[in-house]
């Protein structure tokens, strides 16, 4: 009795020290116990070999659940220090040894599962930021797939995903944008880049959105030029020199230009009006202005359509008083201006009235 008292005695020693964790201690009770049952001792003779073996067996049980919880301990104290260090590869390899040990309890294995999909995440995030920073977006984004199959509420992965798709849409707003403007279609560019830098604000973006404006109102100034409204154009010339103030030298060309034209449509008008007033001096003169400022055919044309009137009507009035002398000078001076059927017809009236 006394053999199985201090026996017992021994087991139960080691399996309090197992539950603190003092497995050394616990190991050489274990290792008493088991001398116990090997040794030579009379009172070992008096129990029956089966139950030698019995207890035996029981103890061989106990020293490996020993082993099993020192095992799992080490395993957990392995988890502890990686998780301490913040050594991400070390902590997945702890965490995923630690859940191979039997001797979890459900609570535990829940806990180590939640902590190892925490882990496999802010793994597989850090790779998408390398990704990302390598200019691998489709890798990054699979990467984060990843993460979000595993933890759908991960706000970081959500986010940074978000990102990637919004960088998408901008660059693509950015591509589509570029054709226009190189196409010159800038108001469909202009809308693009605006829509891009809603998206997300660059310096690029912002110099083309003023590239777009300013020559939007270049356009739009030449136009109003081209359509006779001065004081428009320039004042769109003026908008466009706000915008852009590096391009001043331009725009003061193009309003020189447009000066220009101001000065020599007006003349134009001036010698149309006096020509149609048979004002033949002055709408020469007006040409003449004209033609100073611009000499261009359209000038050269109107200059020999007025002396082409201005003979043809003088060589009439010298017809109406019977002054067929003077009327065959100033209508052969007409038809060196042009030489038309009309002027022919007066010539040949004069011949036969001679």
């Amino acid at each position: 009795a006394k053999f199985l008292f201090v026996l017992a005695s021994l087991r139960s020693r080691a399996e309090k020290l197992h539950k603190v964790q003092k497995f050394d201690q616990a190991r050489e009770l274990i290792a008493q116990a088991q001398a116990m049952l090997t040794g030579g001792s009379d009172a070992l003779k008096l129990f029956p070999a089966e139950q030698r073996q019995s207890l035996g067996a029981a103890l061989e049980a106990q020293s490996a659940k020993l082993e099993a919880g020192a095992k799992l301990a080490r395993a957990i104290a392995a988890v502890d220090q990686a998780s301490q260090s913040n050594d991400l590869p070390k902590m997945r390899h702890a965490l995923q040894y630690v859940l191979k040990q039997p001797g979890l309890s459900a609570t535990q294995r829940k806990a180590y599962q939640g902590r190892l999909a925490q882990v496999l995440s802010a793994i597989e995030l850090l790779s998408a930021r390398k990704l990302l920073r390598a200019g691998d977006t489709a890798g990054a984004r699979l990467a984060l797939q990843r993460v979000l199959k595993t933890s759908p509420k991960n706000s970081q992965a959500q986010a940074m995903l978000k990102n990637i798709d919004t960088a998408a849409r901008k660059e693509k707003l950015i591509q589509a944008a570029n054709l226009d403007f190189v196409s010159r279609r800038f108001n469909k560019a202009l809308a693009n880049y605006e829509a891009a830098a809603r998206l997300g604000a660059e310096e690029r973006i912002r110099l083309r959105i003023v590239d777009c404006r300013f020559n939007l109102l270049m356009g739009q100034a030449e136009a109003l030029g081209q359509a006779g409204k001065y004081d428009a154009a320039a004042q769109a010339y003026n908008q466009a020199r706000q915008i852009k103030p590096a391009n001043a030298t331009q725009i003061d060309a193009m309003l020189l230009l447009l000066e220009n034209q101001r000065q020599y449509d007006m003349y134009i008008r001036m010698g149309d009006r006096a020509r149609e007033e048979k004002k033949w001096t002055q709408a020469l003169q007006a040409y003449e202005n004209a033609r100073q400022t611009q000499a261009t055919e359209e000038v050269d044309q109107r200059v020999k359509l007025t002396k082409y009137t201005k003979n043809l009507a003088l060589g009439d009035e010298a017809m109406r008083e019977g002054n067929y002398s003077l009327a065959r000078f100033y209508f052969k001076l007409a038809r060196k201006q042009n030489d038309t059927k009309e002027v022919q017809a007066r010539l040949n009236t004069i011949l036969e009235n001679e």
